[in-house]
């Protein structure tokens, strides 16, 4: 068995890449801190005005805590712009294009780069430590920090579901969906 795909690694896919892996995550995170800081603001601002102070009310510390919401409430809205800037910087025009072939045995990885520069590798599913699979792409972990993105709108020879079926039967448990299955 043999089965081709051909992936444009470029901004918009590994956008989305990115939102697969942390988007939900991370913006769960950063309303549950808001939260968190906003419940403080509000215990200490309480505190202040129901204390027999003769000073009278100190602001500063609602005023810090709200200012904290407000940041890590727009860090959690715009965290999809932000991963956008922040891809668009490190890319740089780095796009390239992947061509992979899965065998029974193993696959292999053919990469040029829009500066002309190529590479090439190969291995063995064993040596994958997961793959993820998405509504539409496949993340093949090497280690933690290196990931080949298989797009599934770029598959040639082989179907989607041959493609899904290989990789399920070679990595068993490290094979994990991350999307509804109709």
């Amino acid at each position: 068995m043999r089965i081709t795909n051909v992936t444009n690694n470029n901004l918009e896919l590994n956008a989305k890449m990115s939102e697969h892996i942390a988007s939900k995550k991370f913006r769960l995170l950063m309303l549950a801190v808001a939260v968190i800081i906003l419940i403080c603001g509000l215990i200490v601002l309480s505190l202040d005005i129901f204390s027999s102070d003769e000073d009278g009310i100190d602001l500063f510390m609602p005023i810090m805590c709200l200012i904290g919401v407000s940041v890590f409430g727009f860090i959690g809205a715009a965290f999809p712009k932000l991963i956008r800037y922040g891809l668009k910087k490190t890319m740089q025009g780095k796009e390239s294009v992947n061509a992979y072939t899965f065998t029974d045995t193993g696959y292999s990885v053919s990469s040029e780069l829009n500066d002309g520069t190529t590479s090439e590798a190969r291995g063995l599913y064993t040596g994958l430590t997961q793959v993820r699979e998405y509504n539409d792409m496949w993340l093949l972990y090497i280690n933690k920090a290196t990931v080949f993105i298989v797009d599934k709108f770029g598959m040639g020879d082989g179907s989607v579901e041959e493609l899904s079926q290989l990789l399920k039967l070679n990595l068993n448990e490290r094979y994990k969906i991350y999307y509804k299955v109709k």
